[in-house]
């Protein structure tokens, strides 16, 4: 485990520079597809979104958590919904470069600094690495008020996130992927997760299914165009789209309220 502690807010890159490239343009759902999706992708909690308090602080203290799974994170009831819904494997180490990569992912939602603490330090969140060869990640959710068990996991205290680290090699199916530039769309994804937003084919169907302005068609429509590419599709193997910038949005617009 790192036991240093590091302050890096002057050392992120810009989130331009993240990015292999413009964001694609938005998949063809129909407008008032958009809307409802950019509705209820975000998950509330008492009519604020479920994230607010982590994306208002000015500081994000974050624990990289290597070679053990230590029992203030791994809860037995964090142990008990992971057997349930994930394989993770033994603790394991994250590649060289970790800290900008994470650093880079958490950039994409969150404006503050980020300082890196130990886990028996009062983390906001924690990353665990673990060794599965073919998974990729897991994330808890902040507490919220959606009914809908895929979302039941809220981790008291801390959010987390795990990584299969031999899993980062594979992330496009190849075995040679830089496992570098993995970690970075893994955190960025699963991050996302962290403050509360939903893989947004997840939202297009529940809203098709509770005719709520979404059709078949915008289904077919979300999966097909944004399936292998965007940061909170449910493998996240690209660049942000403007669907993720637009959900982006739609998160600080609701941490702000109205008239900001």
């Amino acid at each position: 485990m790192f036991q240093e502690r590091e302050r890096n807010e002057h050392d992120r890159a810009p989130i331009s520079e993240t990015l292999t490239g413009m964001p694609h343009p938005w998949i063809m759902l129909s407008p008032s597809c958009k809307n409802a999706l950019l509705e209820h992708t975000v998950l509330m909690n008492d009519g604020r979104p479920a994230g607010i308090e982590m994306m208002r602080s000015p500081t994000l203290r974050v624990a990289l958590i290597e070679n053990e799974f230590p029992p203030d994170i791994m809860t037995p009831e964090m142990k008990t919904w992971l057997d349930a819904n994930f394989t993770v494997g033994a603790p394991d180490r994250f590649p060289d470069g970790a800290r900008k990569a994470i650093e880079k992912g958490i950039g994409f939602w969150y404006e503050g600094n980020i300082e890196f603490v130990n886990h028996d330090e009062k983390p906001d969140l924690a990353i665990i690495a673990h060794n599965d060869e073919y998974g990729g990640g897991f994330a808890s959710f902040p507490a919220h008020d959606h009914t809908d068990p895929e979302y039941d996991y809220v981790s008291p205290g801390v959010q987390v996130i795990g990584v299969a680290v031999p899993g980062l090699k594979n992330f496009d199916g190849s075995g040679t992927r830089d496992p570098v530039d993995s970690l970075e769309r893994l955190v960025r994804h699963e991050f996302g997760h962290s403050l509360g937003i939903i893989h947004p084919q997840e939202a297009v169907e529940m809203l098709v299914n509770q005719n709520m302005g979404c059709t078949a068609s915008d289904l077919g429509a979300q999966q097909n165009s944004d399936w292998e590419r965007g940061v909170m599709s449910p493998y996240a193997n690209g660049d942000p789209t403007q669907q993720d910038f637009d959900i982006k949005i739609r998160l600080q617009s609701l941490i702000k309220g109205p008239g900001q």
